[in-house]
């Protein structure tokens, strides 16, 4: 009866990792963005949280993900960010992006003296 247990489990494991990665595989390929929203990046903060740059209608949204959802965090300027990732420049990471987007957004804050 234990041998039999363990052969089952072996079995469901088997069968439940290769279900996992097939349908990896076929989720890899698809497009994500083509119509009306557009992930324009995404960098992954801690293990359950992210922050998502996102082009939705003509606006340019940074949204953060957790375990509790998405909420926006701003909305960005239109001229922002890039048109297309090929403007953006291939070597150009995300924290670059999103500094200086946000370096467009604010102006500078005076400092207090003492």
């Amino acid at each position: 009866m234990l041998v039999t247990t363990v052969v089952l489990l072996v079995v469901v494991c088997a069968v439940a990792w290769l279900v996992v990665r097939l349908l990896r595989r076929g989720l890899e390929g698809r497009p994500v963005g083509e119509g009306i929203v557009t992930v324009v990046a995404r960098v992954p903060l801690e293990p359950r949280r992210s922050l998502y740059v996102v082009r939705v209608g003509g606006k340019t949204l940074v949204l953060g993900a957790s375990e509790g959802g998405l909420g926006l965090v701003t909305e960005l300027e239109p001229d922002a960010l890039p048109v297309t990732p090929s403007e953006a420049g291939a070597g150009r990471r995300f924290a670059e992006l999103v500094a200086a987007a946000w370096g467009r957004r604010r102006p500078p804050v005076p400092s207090e003296k003492s």
